[in-house]
């Protein structure tokens, strides 16, 4: 059930995005959810690739073979951080692919801006899929959970705040938006590798990340 749970709370972030979105006109909804569906069309497809090294994970743990699960996931940790610097760089031409493919010039310049923001959100996405997927493999699936549903509340106050100037916050539109989500992206995986770390079956020496 976690485990479910969890796969169905990481889609909550973006859904979040696209509702406040809604609330701000057409033009902002149609430029927002095609940066969205970029960004989420890539991670799907890095994490394809990533998801392969939970079940390398899980087999070593189930062996009693944690070190060698870390030198799984410190792999797949050097993979995520090429990909998604390639998907960083993608997503920064947004707009010109977007006016490639016949959009509006009014709708690329409003998702250029919001895309770039969402480009941070790459790496923190990859690399919170890992830990989660290594403390699942390991039997503790509800800290990827935990960590997701705080960055979903996270990302909920503060890009309401910053899309509309609430709760004192600046008013930045639908940039502001796009920095609360990649924002929200890395609280979640900070907020699970202090979780995975604070845990004795989990703990993950530095050496482990070298891939040694």
């Amino acid at each position: 059930m976690p485990l479910a749970l969890t796969q169905l709370a990481s889609a909550a972030a973006a859904i979040t995005s696209i509702l406040l979105m809604g609330r701000a006109g057409a033009d902002v909804l149609v430029a927002g959810t095609l940066a969205v569906h970029l960004f989420t069309f890539y991670t799907v497809l890095v994490g394809g690739i990533l998801t392969g090294a939970s079940h390398l994970m899980a087999h070593h743990f189930g062996a009693g073979r944690r070190e060698d699960a870390q030198r799984v996931m410190a792999q797949a940790i050097k993979i995520a951080i090429v990909l998604t610097m390639i998907g960083s760089i993608i997503a920064w031409h947004t707009r010109d692919f977007l006016l490639l493919i016949g959009q509006p010039v009014s709708v690329a310049d409003l998702a250029g801006p919001f895309a770039k923001a969402n480009s941070f959100a790459f790496m923190p996405a990859m690399l919170l899929l890992i830990l989660r997927n290594y403390a699942a493999a390991a039997g503790h699936p509800k800290l990827g959970l935990i960590a997701i549903v705080s960055g979903v509340a996270v990302n909920a106050f503060f890009g309401y705040g910053v899309m509309f100037g609430a709760f004192g916050l600046p008013m930045l539109g639908l940039w502001g938006l796009g920095v609360a989500f990649a924002g929200a992206h890395w609280f979640m995986f900070l907020f699970i590798l202090v979780l995975v770390q604070s845990h004795s079956a989990l703990r993950l020496p530095l050496n482990s990340l070298r891939g040694r």
